[in-house]
């Protein structure tokens, strides 16, 4: 009997068994007690996972190498996007800090009436140019011319009493208490008199600087009160352009530098920039600043108004920048303004880039490298590290042509 096949006998003999089953046990205990060959699948098996793991392992330790974009496109078989492509050249560019702002007078100063009374005269009209110190009206000065009259007189009383006191003392027929009073009576006229002339001086209404008479209402025969306004004078010589810088550029920026303000009414001129605060604002955190300009006022001209809108410039530094047309921007995913180029490889770079100035034509830009390509047909079926076929764009004609144009 063949040892493979049966292992013991089994009870009854009536009733068959399975061969290599103990006898008598039950199926699901059933065990291989004398065939060695039965030992070998969980050997095979534990031997496979070993080899499963050593070249996993191995993938760890020695990654394949990166597929690249040749090997795609040789391996897909597509055939790398046709750009066209031109060269740029850096060139140096002002950088300037562009700001809207307002004109505003350099001297505002609404006048009030000191006393109350009738106008008696009014001496210039409203929008008049006036000097300092020039006469605007009068008020009736009747009361105030009667106080100033006695003022006087008793001033001359009181001179006359103190150099009799002062002779009689001198002979020693009067004391010194006398003269004493004399002299004080004496400083108490002469203190009446002052505060005479000043009452009937603010029956005049003057200007307090050479300007424009901006309001000014007053007629004949009117009646003011004491402390209403009945004027207001404003100097637009020098003028002053009040704008905001943006926290960014603050530190670019240093008292006394030129700018140039041109206005909305279309006059432009040169100014300096005479304030640029310390302090940022809390609500837009930027920081005031101001040009001050010469604003002469020509007989045969009118002076540049305070109200009106301007648009200044001032001159920041220096920087490379290149010169191309708005449509070669573009934003990448994390939305950052950019430029798409072609390196050496003929690969797509995005390079991040800030706007130095803006005209007509074009943008300056700077951020790039001094010399580059800059794609500028096609850029929009790209995308950066992308392999593609550069050819040269058409001669152009014009700034946007290049920035050596602009040297």
């Amino acid at each position: 009997m063949n040892r493979s096949a049966t292992a013991a006998v089994a009870q009854p003999a009536s009733a068959p068994q399975p061969p290599g089953c103990a006898g008598g046990a039950d199926p699901a205990g059933l065990e291989f007690v004398s065939d060695p060959e039965a030992r070998w699948p969980p050997r095979l098996a534990a031997m496979i996972c070993a080899v499963l793991v050593i070249w996993m392992a191995v993938g760890l330790v020695w990654p394949a190498a990166p597929v690249t974009a040749d090997d795609e496109a040789e391996t897909s078989g597509i055939e790398p996007v046709s750009v066209a492509v031109r060269w740029s050249q850096a060139a140096p560019v002002t950088r300037m800090l562009r700001a809207e702002g307002v004109s505003k007078p350099d001297r505002d100063a609404t006048l009030r009436a000191e006393m109350s009374g009738h106008v008696a005269s009014v001496a210039v009209a409203k929008g008049a140019r006036v000097e300092a110190g020039q006469l605007l009206a009068s008020l009736q000065p009747a009361q105030r011319t009667a106080s100033l009259a006695r003022a006087e007189a008793s001033l001359l009383r009181a001179e006359r009493d103190h150099t009799r006191a002062a002779a009689l003392h001198q002979r020693g027929s009067t004391t010194e208490q006398r003269l004493s009073e004399a002299r004080e009576a004496l400083a108490v006229a002469k203190a009446d008199l002052a505060a005479a002339r000043q009452s009937l001086a603010e029956t005049r209404i003057t200007a307090p600087f050479a300007g424009h008479l901006e309001e000014f209402d007053l007629t004949p025969g009117a009646y003011v009160q004491e402390g209403a306004a009945v004027a207001r004078v404003v100097a637009l010589d020098p003028l002053r352009v009040s704008f905001q810088v943006p926290q960014h550029q603050r530190g670019a920026l240093r008292a006394g530098a030129v700018a140039q303000v041109r206005f909305l009414n279309g006059d432009s001129a040169e100014g300096r920039l005479s304030f640029l605060g310390q302090s940022a604002q809390a609500d837009t955190r930027s920081f005031a600043a101001e040009v001050m300009l010469d604003n002469p006022s020509p007989s045969n001209a009118s002076p540049i108004p305070a109200g009106i809108s301007a648009r200044i410039a001032v001159p920041l530094d220096i920087v490379q920048a290149h010169f191309l047309s708005p449509a070669l921007l573009s934003l990448d995913m994390a939305g950052v303004l950019g430029i798409k180029s072609v390196d050496d490889a003929d690969r797509v770079v995005f390079t991040p880039v800030e706007i130095v100035q803006s005209e007509r034509d074009g943008v300056w830009v700077s951020g790039l490298a001094d010399q580059l390509r800059l794609i500028t047909v096609g850029q929009g079926f790209v995308t950066a590290g992308e392999v593609v076929r550069p050819r040269d764009a058409a001669a152009t004609t014009g700034r946007a042509a290049g920035a050596e144009d602009r040297r």
